[in-house]
Parts: C-alpha cells; sequence; structure tokens
C-alpha cells in the first residue's frame, strides 16, 4: 500500500494540469457546468438494439442512450439513429472488447488525423481543441492535422446533444463527428472532457471496461439507474487487450463515481482503494498510461 506522501507525489501532475486548464480562457470557453462521460441528460432513455456480433448465432440486445433521435453507447459513442438501423452497433460493441483499438485498420494511416472544425466555435473554444490536440501530439506522437482532401476525417461539431464521437473508437471510414455541446445548461468546454473524447477518435475506450476492473473498484448496482447496468459490463480477458498497462485511477477515459446513477450524486463506481473515489473520472489530463498505451497502438506508424 502506498504511503499518503507517496499518492500526493503521484496526482502532482493532474494538480499541475488542473491550475493550468482551469484559467480565465479555461471558464471563458465554457458556458455551463461540465456534462461528464457517463453523465445522463434530461431527454435521455433507454433503448435496446439487436445486433449479430462477437459470431453469436442470436442477436445480442445492447443497451444504447436515445437522446434527441441520436443513439448512444456507453454514453458518449454515436452508433446510429431512432430512425435507422444503428449501422455502427456491431463495430463499436466488437471494438469495445479492447481497451484500445487492435493494431489494425481502425488506426489512422503514419498516426495522422485529419479533422475539420465547425466555423460556431469561439476563439478561446477553438484554442482549447487545439490545446488538446497538441498535448496528444507531444505526448503520443499522434497527430491532428488540418484535412486537405482525405475522404476519411474527424468533423469537430457543437451541438446541444452532448459530448460524443461518432462510430466507435478508431478510424471507421468516411467522416466521424465529434460533437462538443455547449450550452448555460451543460458543457463540454473542459480540458479533460475534450481530451477524452479526442482519444476515442484515437482509439482508445473507457478504462472502467477492463477484463480486471473488479479487482479495483466495486460497482454499486443498486444504484444504477434502472436498465443501464449493461454499461458496467466487463470485457473477458479472452477478447481484450489492454497493451501490457496497469488498471488506472487516473485514466482521462475512466468514468466517474456518479456514472449513470439514480441521482447525480449516487456513487456508481466505487475505488477499492478510497483515496482514489474523488479522482477516477475528475482529472484534468491524460494520464502516463492513456499515453503509453496510445504509443503502443501506434507504434509502428510513427515517426522516429
Amino acid at each position: 500500500m502506498k504511503s499518503a506522501f507517496a499518492k500526493s507525489l503521484c496526482l502532482l501532475p493532474w494538480v499541475l494540469a488542473t491550475v493550468l486548464a482551469c484559467g480565465p480562457e479555461a471558464e471563458e470557453a465554457a458556458s455551463g457546468p461540465r456534462l461528464r462521460p457517463g453523465q445522463l441528460m434530461d431527454s435521455d432513455r433507454l433503448q435496446l438494439a439487436q445486433v449479430e456480433a462477437f459470431g453469436e448465432a442470436e442477436a445480442l440486445d445492447v443497451p444504447v442512450v436515445e437522446r434527441n433521435g441520436l443513439l448512444l453507447l456507453d454514453g458518449d459513442i454515436l452508433v446510429g439513429r431512432a430512425s435507422e438501423s444503428p449501422s455502427a452497433l456491431k463495430q463499436a460493441l466488437e471494438v469495445s472488447q479492447f481497451n484500445g483499438i487492435p493494431q489494425g485498420s481502425l488506426r489512422w494511416p503514419e498516426g495522422k488525423i485529419p479533422y475539420v472544425v465547425s466555423n460556431v466555435f469561439t476563439s478561446a473554444q477553438e484554442k482549447m481543441i487545439t490545446q488538446a490536440m497538441k498535448e496528444i501530439k507531444d505526448r503520443t506522437g499522434v497527430r491532428f492535422v488540418h484535412r486537405t482532401d482525405e475522404k476519411d476525417f474527424v468533423r469537430i461539431i457543437k451541438t446541444k446533444d452532448g459530448c460524443y464521437y461518432d462510430a466507435g473508437p478508431g478510424r471507421v471510414g468516411g467522416v466521424q463527428e465529434l460533437s462538443l455541446m455547449d450550452t448555460q445548461q451543460a458543457s463540454c468546454f473542459y480540458h479533460d472532457i475534450i481530451i477524452h473524447e479526442l482519444l476515442h477518435a484515437v482509439g482508445l475506450w473507457h478504462e472502467q471496461s477492463r477484463y480486471d476492473r473488479n479487482q479495483f473498484v466495486r460497482i454499486i448496482w443498486d444504484n444504477i439507474q434502472k436498465g443501464r447496468g449493461p454499461q458496467f459490463q466487463i470485457v473477458p480477458a479472452s477478447r481484450s487487450d489492454v497493451y501490457d498497462t496497469e488498471y488506472d485511477y487516473r485514466s482521462v477515459m475512466h468514468y466517474d463515481k456518479n456514472a449513470f446513477g439514480v441521482t447525480n450524486t449516487a456513487i456508481t463506481i466505487r475505488t477499492k482503494d478510497e483515496d482514489y473515489l474523488n479522482v477516477i473520472g475528475r482529472v484534468e489530463s491524460m494520464s502516463a498510461n492513456d499515453a503509453r498505451k496510445v504509443r503502443r497502438i501506434y507504434q509502428d506508424l510513427l515517426e522516429p
């Protein structure tokens, strides 16, 4: 067991990141309070989508959130629309069986992600997006580059439908939208949230879905909203790759202690090390393990 002093040293980089990320520019960029990944909106309702995946003989019932006509897996992966078959659900579901995308076609060529940004963002918001991209480049080598004529690219848009990434982690193909909401009721314009969604584009999934999760956290099932339990399923070790990284309480991809709770204060994820209860899902930047995972996924594609 680490001493309190040792733990405080481990948290120091994230404390500094908090100070840097919460200055006047960060406050100016966000119109409303933080909308965390896994936090539900008033318009959300649960829906079961049927999908054939993993070679199963029968279709699986997969719980998705319907939000203003959009279907979201795990709270922030757009997999289709209520008016149509969720075409991306099979791929998103199977990709979720990795803690990050496998080393294959879902990676962005040469570790370069072409993108365009909608012209509706304020200059402060554009700066926050650029800063988050720069941090990913500096710490992983994966780069977001302005799109020229690439067929596959990320379009960053502002909507009233929350923070989400389109069609599953990594490069699925075509235009993939990344939504950053900003209203007086809720905003995605906080450094950790932007990093979280950008890392979905890079290829990372949610930390609490790891096969070894139960060694580190306990799920409080009675505090989870009715029908939301499947959002907390773990991925079997036989269908998983965590890229030789340890479970990470400080991962920016980890949901917070109140995710999908019956109330906004109900604890649904309790860390077995109580010192990290108020750390999960509340860091201000990507962790060393987040960066390490990305480098291992893209290691043979990155420039030396």
